[in-house]
């Protein structure tokens, strides 16, 4: 045997050696790195599993405060909102939210791991009023807390509106009959034959079967027939009619005619079928798009007997 085979047949054992140490170590590192790995994945896989419990959560969150925000508008609806109404609407926004339950807990005001706070604001004559209520919950994870997060904090946020005054008047919510400034004294003449004519049917309209209504520009046919029935089987309810124009003298109304706004009105009598005697309070809510509408035919007193009787509208907005 030559010398290099000899030298070569020395050092194999040692050469094999080495392979196999090389082979454990890059074992050893793809062990570390498939551990790691795994970790990390179960990692992220319980903060995907929280983060989806999370908004599960706050679509709880969000329905209660919604539901408090709505409560809270409520209350503001008055051209001037006094200290007592606002104390009111703090306490109807947080009682209504309390309603609520969010992974069957009870949303108490300051109650463990839950805040909500409430925020009104109300400046006399300007619109709208609005109840804007933020609910803080600390939620308990579920696998993130073996990474050292045991709560996490979910949000949700609802402002609702007091808007006084609709431009547009959904359908199927008021009565037939349109109402002037000279009704204010409750009884009304709704005939067109007889003097100091002060309201009118509507025609075209099938009990409260009305269409959608543009304040200020949708033109009325009035002086349609009589309701005898209908309003007989009203007497002691409260509804809604339109305000239209009133006549400058002691005659009948003016025959082209808009919907100047609508008042609220309870039917105490019926004298026969177009002599009503009514209690005309004004307000009340209805559904229609809000805003004071351009109304540029009405007279003063037509103007101010609108304004003065207008609908409310709570909804929920944007801010």
């Amino acid at each position: 045997m030559s010398y290099h085979s000899k030298d070569l047949a020395a050092k194999l054992p040692r050469i094999r050696m080495l392979t196999r140490n090389r082979r454990s170590e890059k074992g050893a590192l793809s062990s570390v790195f498939l551990l790691a790995l795994i970790f990390g994945l179960l990692i992220l896989g319980s903060i995907a599993v929280d983060f989806v419990h999370g908004f599960h959560v706050r679509k709880q969150l969000q329905v209660a405060a919604d539901s408090g925000a709505l409560a809270g508008a409520y209350m503001l609806s008055a051209p001037m909102v006094s200290s007592f109404q606002q104390k009111k609407a703090r306490d109807w926004a947080a009682d209504m939210v309390a309603r609520n339950a969010s992974d069957n807990q009870p949303l108490i005001a300051d109650g463990e791991n839950v805040s909500v706070d409430v925020d009104i604001s109300a400046i006399a004559m300007k619109y709208p009023h609005t109840c804007e209520v933020t609910i803080t919950r600390q939620m308990p994870t579920i696998f993130a807390r073996f990474v050292g997060f045991p709560s996490m904090p979910v949000s949700a946020r609802a402002v609702g509106g007091a808007y006084c005054g609709l431009r547009t008047i959904s359908p199927n919510q008021i009565l037939p009959i349109g109402i002037s400034s000279k009704a204010s004294g409750g009884m009304l003449q709704l005939d067109p034959n007889k003097p100091k004519q002060n309201a009118t049917w509507i025609s075209g309209w099938n009990g409260m079967g009305n269409p959608s209504l543009d304040v200020g520009s949708s033109p009325l046919t009035i002086n349609g027939n009589s309701d005898h029935a209908l309003l007989s089987s009203l007497v002691g309810g409260t509804y809604f009619c339109a305000v239209v124009k009133a006549s400058t003298d002691d005659g009948p109304l003016p025959k082209n005619q808009e919907v100047l706004g609508t008042t609220k009105i309870t039917v105490k009598r019926v004298k026969g079928p177009n002599d009503i005697e009514v209690t005309v309070s004004g307000g009340g809510f209805l559904r229609g798009r809000p805003g004071f509408p351009n109304l540029p035919t009405a007279s003063s007193s037509d103007l101010q007997f609108a304004l003065n009787s207008q609908s409310w509208r709570i909804l929920l907005i944007d801010k």
